[in-house]
């Protein structure tokens, strides 16, 4: 799932699609499960004219760390100065500014009665070590000199702490801590203070890692990055020392899923600055001397820890570690779904988190027929976001709580995604609403199995569930200079659990996955929905059905108008609310062939768009786990994805790819399709006129290659992508890296990869041509003291502390794969990813709604009878 946002930019007039009015009924049609049963009409968008030469790739990074799987090229060394440049950059746009001390700590809840009393007591019993620092500190010459009489006073300050509460201090500035992300170079805090409940047993028995630190401190003997009008400077010694505390800020918060985390940096032997981060910026206090002002800092240090029992302030409530009986329950309930996964993996790294279910039963408003639930996470995460700030997307395979003593039925498995979402951006729940009620309103109506599907939806700051589960101000990020830039704490239950596309057992799985994923797009299409972002990280093979794709993720979806208008009809409570994100439009990410600035007209985003991004997640996938045999070999993807506009737009002018099997027709095949779509270098159709991507001619691409012979040779398994040693052009030498966008069994820390589809229009004379398809529907135990035995793994750091993961079907044509045999394995409840189809212009879906149930033979949503229609009746929340 991707992770990159970009500043908001008005709704471009979209004139792709019209509102048929003649399907107008009285009838009350099939709801989604997630919407209360308010009345609508069914009023399908019809496809219209969609201007041509716009395009989507694979996008761009600009934060560092963001979805590092999706580089080929990418250096994340310490000495990287491209790297040193984003994260640079990051700052000044991140930093939202310095406030008083004692701002800062009024923001920070209080221990309770009688802390004064108690502050004012450690402040006298550490009065001899404050002299001894000062002496110390006086002559200091350097910065090892200023970590020794610090960490002697602050271990004399956490000895008035309450014992649960008590962290372990270090001096680590000469210890190596091991990157949370695989791809990371090692990190070196200078001052480290352990969780609550990590004790120096600890320590001393495993080493320290992020998973044991609850708060760094950072030395600096003369640099302070601010200057003397509180903006940051842009020196590099500056630079490098923001860049060391952001880095341990968000070290801090992907280990232990805090909502915010703290950083303290010491300069200039005593002068300190506190950091506050979050997923929408930072801020910072004043500078004040911690010699002279012992007072303040100390009550820093006291609130941090002594909030609540075994907690730190910016901890998720809604997230806690289950104990080890629950864990045993965990790993029995999933036994017969997951063979093959072992106790340690299946539950070495569960958490506990709180999302919101919809009662599929319900009819009444989704908030008040919700139910609040406890998720038990296995396994290893799904996908993994890196960066710092942004939406920090983390997706997790969970059963409930609920069904753990249950014996008869397999549990119901399902992925959820843990996210910060733009405050001002439409909740994807809209989306997935949406499409859904098209696929039921349909005529005839449109099968979702293998499609994704929304299951629960909480905004954890706005939700009234809140009161009674969790204090609600947690969950909301501190704004910038504009409201706008606020972000939500959001957790969306969705089905079906998907793997990684880059795991595909042969070439024409991935075909097969692709072609799925084409046909949901078109469906969406349909309903009035643009993916936008159509990307490896958003498509999926089907957990239970792994030769079927199916994408997910519409975090930057648009309506089309048509499909606003449709959905404001058949979700007439939603019109005053969806105000709020109407004139609030994502800046795509990237251009495939052409430079932004090459076009003068503003970019519309069309099918053709996320089309386009298919193929270029072809040659991805292609380039990247595939013997391809290009004369640049593993350079390909780095000179390709890494290069510019030019690159692209040389790739589509002439073939590219010298084996001739069916999975390289189709790329070649496809390549034409999409070089019509720009002014091509080719002078054998330069004078050509412009051409979009149809649907209909796109997808019987995939359908041509999977009726095709295919040789053992062509059927080899994924290959797993390492970055090339050097680049012999450039002279430079790249890290090995291992590019896996969702982690694994055996990878506990790979990373997610963004292809980020992104599509530019611009006119240039040429005649527009229509789109081939409709515009549519959207459519642990607790810590241990003292040292393990061999066979244990590092103890949680306390029971209750926070501890990081690381571990339509149309009638198709015959070249569909045999569906009987696909099913023998049992399909359940779908998330969405692409399904690429063959689609005429309007594409002819069964003429019945299939029931469908999850693979663990649990019905997802009910769906009643009533005349043409049906009606999914499911909780929402605050519709």
């Amino acid at each position: 799932m991707s992770a990159t946002t970009s500043k908001s930019a008005s709704v471009p007039d979209e004139s792709s699609a019209t509102v048929d009015a003649s399907h107008a009924s009285n009838t009350v049609p099939p709801q989604p499960a997630s919407r209360s049963n308010a009345a609508g009409q069914r009023t399908p968008p019809k496809t219209g004219s969609v201007t041509v030469g716009s395009a989507s790739s694979p996008r761009k990074l600009n934060r560092p760390g963001i979805s590092a799987a999706a580089h080929t090229n990418q250096s994340v060394r310490e000495d990287d100065r491209v790297q040193h440049q984003k994260w640079a950059k990051m700052g000044q746009e991140k930093f939202i500014g310095l406030v008083s001390v004692d701002q800062f700590l009024e923001s920070m809840p209080s221990s309770g009665n009688g802390e004064p009393r108690k502050i004012a007591a450690i402040v006298k019993a550490a009065g001899g070590a404050l002299e001894d620092a000062k002496k110390h500190l006086k002559e200091a010459k350097n910065e090892d000199q200023t970590s020794k009489p610090l960490v002697e006073y602050l271990r004399i300050v956490v000895k008035g702490f309450p014992e649960g509460n008590r962290p372990y201090v270090d001096d680590t500035h000469h210890t190596q801590f091991k990157a949370v992300i695989e791809i990371e170079h090692l990190t070196m805090p200078d001052v480290t203070f352990g969780r609550p409940g990590v004790w120096e047993d600890n320590i001393l028995s495993f080493g320290w890692r992020w998973l044991f630190a609850g708060l760094v401190i950072e030395l600096k003997f003369k640099v302070d990055i601010f200057d003397a009008d509180g903006k940051l400077k842009k020196t590099k010694e500056a630079e490098k020392a923001i860049r060391q505390i952001m880095k341990s800020a968000r070290n801090l918060l992907m280990t232990h899923h805090g909502c915010h985390v703290y950083v303290v940096a010491v300069f200039d032997r005593s002068m300190t600055r506190i950091f506050r981060f979050d997923r929408g910026g930072f801020i910072a206090t004043q500078a004040f001397d911690w010699l002279t002002e012992q007072e303040s800092f100390v009550t820093f240090f006291y609130r941090l820890y002594n909030s609540k029992p075994g907690r730190m302030v910016g901890d998720d409530d809604t997230v806690s570690i289950p104990s080890l009986d629950v864990k045993k329950k965990i790993f029995k309930r999933i036994q017969t779904l997951y063979p093959k996964m072992t106790f340690r993996d299946a539950t070495q790294d569960s958490l506990r988190m709180k999302a919101v279910l919809f009662d599929e039963a319900a009819e009444a408003d989704r908030e008040s027929n919700s139910k609040v639930v406890n998720c038990l996470t296995f396994g290893p995460p799904l996908s993994i976001v890196d960066s710092l700030f942004g939406r920090a997307t983390h997706v997790y395979t969970v059963i409930l709580e609920s069904d753990l003593d249950e014996t008869v039925n397999p549990p119901a498995v399902r992925a959820l995604k843990d996210s910060w979402r733009q405050a001002i951006r439409r909740p994807e729940l809209d989306f997935y609403d949406a499409i859904e009620y098209h696929c039921l309103n349909a005529e005839p109506p449109v099968k979702m199995e293998g499609m994704a599907r929304c299951r629960g939806s909480v905004d954890l700051f706005e939700s009234k569930k809140s009161s009674n589960n969790w204090d609600r101000n947690l969950h909301r990020t501190l704004p910038l200079e504009l409201e706008n830039s606020v972000r939500h704490h959001m957790r969306t239950l969705l089905t079906p659990v998907g793997t990684p596309l880059n795991k595909f057992s042969s070439p024409k799985v991935l075909v097969k996955a692709l072609r799925t994923v084409v046909l949901q797009l078109i469906t969406a299409y349909e309903a009035g929905v643009l993916h936008r972002d159509v990307s490896e990280g958003n498509v999926l093979l089907l957990e239970a059905l792994p030769t079927k794709g199916f994408i997910l993720d519409w975090d930057y979806a648009q309506f089309t108008p048509a499909g606003l208008e449709a959905f404001h009809k058949a979700f007439p409570g939603q019109k005053e609310e969806s105000k709020r994100y109407e004139a609030v439009e994502k800046s795509l990410k990237d251009i495939t062939v052409r430079a932004r600035s090459s076009f003068p007209t503003e970019l519309t985003h069309g099918l053709h768009h996320d089309l386009e991004s298919v193929f270029w997640l072809l040659i991805w996938m292609i380039l990247r786990h595939t013997d391809h045999r290009h004369k640049k070999g593993a350079l390909a993807c780095v000179k390709l994805f890494d290069g510019e506009t030019d690159s692209k737009d040389g790739w589509l002018a002439r073939p590219q790819l010298t084996r001739t099997g069916p999975l390289f027709r189709l790329a070649e095949d496809l390549r034409k399709q999409l070089r019509a779509q720009y002014d091509s270098r080719d002078p054998d159709s330069a004078d050509a006129p412009l051409v979009n991507l149809t649907a209909d001619k796109f997808s019987a691409a995939f359908d041509q290659c999977l009726k095709a012979q295919w040789k053992p040779d062509d059927l080899q398994a994924a290959i797993p992508y390492r970055i090339p040693d050097e680049d012999p052009e450039n002279n430079q030498t790249n890290p090995k890296v291992s590019h896996v966008f969702k982690l694994n069994l055996d990878n506990r820390w790979s990373l997610p990869s963004n292809i980020q589809s992104a599509a530019k229009q611009g006119t240039k004379g040429r005649s527009a041509v229509a789109q081939g398809s409709k515009a549519g529907s959207a459519a642990s135990t607790g810590s241990k003291r003292g040292r393990p035995t061999d066979n244990e793994s590092p103890p949680d750091p306390t029971a209750t502390g926070l501890k990081p993961r690381q571990t339509k079907k149309a009638k198709r044509s015959e070249v569909a794969v045999d569906d009987a045999e696909e099913m023998k394995h049992g399909v359940e409840e779908e998330e969405m990813e692409v399904d690429p189809q063959p689609a005429p212009a309007r594409v002819t879906r069964s003429a019945t709604a299939k029931k469908s149930a999850d693979a663990q033979g649990k019905t997802d949503a009910k769906v009643s009878a009533g005349g043409n229609k049906q009606t999914v009746k499911r909780n929402s929340k605050g519709r």
